[in-house]
């Protein structure tokens, strides 16, 4: 379902189709959780030329803003703070206001944070139990360290967390371990 419409954007250099195109790519790359996937050589080449963006290569534009949630916070609180420059039919000036309007009324900064901080409390448990799991060998005692790693972290951020996860970060470690 697109967000954006020929009909909201200027046509000069770029036509409104082409803005309507280059906005929807990026709302869905950002409703997408910013998946490898959705980040496209037609997205990135859009993205080096709005919002005062550049970068050497795709590859090294997504290490830089989307390699983590908080690198993705701040790739968000760049396109919220930025000052658009320039008249609409001579640059993407109408596609970055109509995206902040988009991201502000969806309260899109606050939901990436809230996800930077759930990842955050994983990669803390991951971390804890890692430590503890390289003096262990049994998937039994894995599974231990995990969930002792999961009491500490969930005392000192006062969230529960998923068992799914936690699952899944003891079968990382158990795979880790078997491979060493």
């Amino acid at each position: 379902m697109p967000f954006f419409y020929t009909q909201q954007f200027f046509s000069g250099i770029y036509t409104g189709r082409e803005k309507a195109v280059y906005a929807n790519a990026l709302a869905e790359f950002i409703q997408r959780d910013f998946a490898r996937p959705f980040f496209t050589q037609k997205l990135y080449g859009w993205l080096t030329i709005s919002f005062g963006f550049s970068a050497s290569s795709p590859e090294a534009f997504y290490d830089l803003w989307f390699s983590t949630w908080d690198k993705r916070v701040s790739f968000v609180e760049h396109l919220v703070n930025y000052k658009s420059v320039g008249l609409a039919e001579y640059t993407l000036g109408d596609v970055e206001k109509r995206l902040q309007i988009w991201l502000r009324e969806g309260n899109v900064l606050e939901n990436v944070k809230i996800l930077a901080g759930r990842e955050s409390r994983y990669d803390r448990v991951r971390t804890l139990a890692s430590a503890a799991t390289s003096r262990v060998s049994t998937e039994q005692e894995i599974y231990f360290a995990v969930g002792h790693a999961r009491l500490a972290v969930e005392s000192e951020v006062g969230v529960r967390l998923e068992a799914e996860r936690l699952r899944e970060i003891a079968k990382d470690l158990i795979r880790q371990n078997t491979q060493e």
